[in-house]
């Protein structure tokens, strides 16, 4: 399960999700951010642009979104 932040609430079941990767460089010990957005599924749910959401991986439900919204935080 991945925590991430909502960006953006497409449509009624739609909602891109921004995840943060923190690692360190393994040669220069510096602390790099990646962040990586994707598009998932929402059912059942209300969110809102800036909410916390539990995500994981599932099955494709269109050519963009490949996640499901669990829970809200």
């Amino acid at each position: 399960m991945i925590e991430g932040i909502v960006l953006n609430v497409i449509d009624v079941k739609t909602a891109q999700v921004s995840i943060v990767e923190i690692s360190r460089h393994p040669l220069y010990n510096k602390i790099v951010r990646k962040v990586k957005k994707v598009m998932c599924n929402v059912e059942g749910l209300v969110i809102n642009k800036g909410d916390k959401v539990l995500i994981k991986p599932s099955r494709p439900y269109s050519k963009m979104k490949k996640h499901i919204v669990i829970k809200k935080m």
